[in-house]
């Protein structure tokens, strides 16, 4: 039988190992990649968090400014349309009055100072 061990493990003429030196190498140089290539994935990352970060400021900046337009274009449509209109109602025309009213003078509230007698000196000259 000319088994060359392709298939089959059982003779030990052909290349039965080959295999598992095969996943050692590949796990070997898939180690030694992820490695050297880690370090540049991260910051490829960090690098591309802050692209997303300044295009959503971006984004949402535009967002506010074009409310603010809209906003603007709308409040200037609204007071052309109300000035553009006659008033529903005439206007009233409104005076002030003033009115006097008379309040009684108050009287100084009388002391017991003035109830007593006053005591005159003559002073000789």
């Amino acid at each position: 039988m000319s088994c060359k061990g392709l298939h089959c493990g059982g003779c030990g003429k052909g290349g039965g190992g080959a295999v598992p030196i095969g996943l050692i190498v590949l796990v070997v140089i898939g180690y030694v990649v992820v490695e050297a290539v880690a370090p540049a994935v991260s910051e490829a990352f960090r690098v591309l968090a802050v692209v997303l970060e300044v295009v959503l400021i971006s984004v949402v900046t535009l967002a506010a400014v074009g409310a603010v337009g809209a906003l603007s274009w709308v409040g200037l449509k609204v007071y052309r349309w109300h000035s553009g209109r006659r008033p529903s109602v005439a206007p009233v025309g409104i005076r002030a009055e003033v009115i006097s009213s008379e309040v009684p003078a108050l009287e100084a509230p009388k002391s017991r100072l003035d109830s007593l007698p006053v005591i005159r000196k003559e002073v000789n000259r």
